[in-house]
This record gives C-alpha cells, sequence and structure tokens, in this order.
C-alpha cells in the first residue's frame, strides 16, 4: 500500500489543487474537515454540493484564500434550465466564487444547441467564473466540438473534462 501523500510535501502543488468533496454520503462533519484542511494546506479551492454553501463559506471564513465552489445539477445535469439557474443564484447568495455546471446533455444529443446554449449563458450571467463538465469520454468527437462551441459561445470560464461518475475518467 503507498504512503499517505502529505500535500504540504510539495508547497508549489496546493495552490493548484481544487479539493472535491463530492460523494453523496457525506455529512457536515467530513464537509467541515475538508474545509479544515483545505484552508491548512493552501488549495486553490474547495469543491462541494451547492447544499454546502452556507455552511462551508462560514467555516472558510470570508471570501481569500480558499475558493468556494459550488457544483450545479451534479452529477447527470438531467434537470430543467430554471432548476440550474435557481440552485447557481442561492449558491451565489450563499457565497460561493465559482461555479461547475453540468449541462443537460440530452439538449446536446437532440441538436437543441441554442436551448443548451441559453442555460449556460444564464448562469454566466451570474456573474461568477464558470466551469463546464463535458463528460469528454461519453460524446463522439462531433459532439464534443460542438459543446465546447456553445460553451466558449456562452462565456463558460474552464473546461472540465468529466464529472467523475460513470465511465472512467479521461485521460490525456
Amino acid at each position: 500500500m503507498p504512503a499517505a501523500f502529505d500535500p504540504a510535501e510539495i508547497p508549489d502543488l496546493a495552490p493548484l489543487i481544487d479539493h472535491a468533496l463530492l460523494q453523496p454520503r457525506l455529512g457536515s462533519e467530513q464537509i467541515e474537515r475538508g474545509c479544515q484542511q483545505a484552508l491548512h494546506y493552501g488549495f486553490a479551492g474547495i469543491c462541494l454540493a451547492s447544499r454546502w454553501m452556507p455552511q462551508a463559506r462560514q467555516w472558510l471564513g470570508e471570501r481569500g484564500s480558499v475558493r468556494l465552489i459550488s457544483v450545479l445539477s451534479f452529477p447527470f445535469g438531467a434537470c430543467s434550465s430554471e432548476l440550474k439557474r435557481a440552485e447557481a443564484e442561492a449558491a451565489v447568495e450563499a457565497g460561493a466564487d465559482e461555479l461547475d455546471l453540468v449541462p443537460d446533455f440530452a439538449l446536446l444529443l437532440d441538436g437543441e444547441l441554442t436551448a443548451l446554449h441559453d442555460q449556460i449563458a444564464a448562469v454566466v450571467e451570474l456573474g461568477l467564473p464558470l466551469k463546464l463538465i463535458l463528460e469528454a469520454d461519453q460524446l463522439t468527437s462531433d459532439q464534443l466540438q460542438a459543446l465546447v462551441e456553445v460553451a466558449l459561445d456562452a462565456g463558460v470560464a474552464f473546461l472540465k473534462t468529466g464529472s467523475g461518475y460513470g465511465q472512467p475518467a479521461s485521460s490525456a
């Protein structure tokens, strides 16, 4: 069994890490511990389900060294544009610094690219950096190209290859 990794051993690494705690069966004790770890090690951010935003903002303190990142419509993206926008607004109000959105892949698969664009743009309009989760390993090359073009046109700041759910994650 490999030895435990201590991010403090590589000081240039910690500021590049977004610490993700997205398992569905985490309670407040684990989330608070994750926030403490993010502060202790100096991680760039901590990525949590939107329901944790108010508590995590308290545990992290005012906006500062560790960005608070909320996932939206995670992990499947299977909710309406209105629900995505409402979840994003609630996360912003609760103190999120960034948003990670899983788009409605049915819109992509059905060729409803204008609706997909509008869904993404409605979250971009809130003014926080938005990362779009592509699930690249589950799309054809044409679908991936269309999604990336829509995302960039809508104003997405970053693209993520996948959520970590479903098929194995993409590799470079």
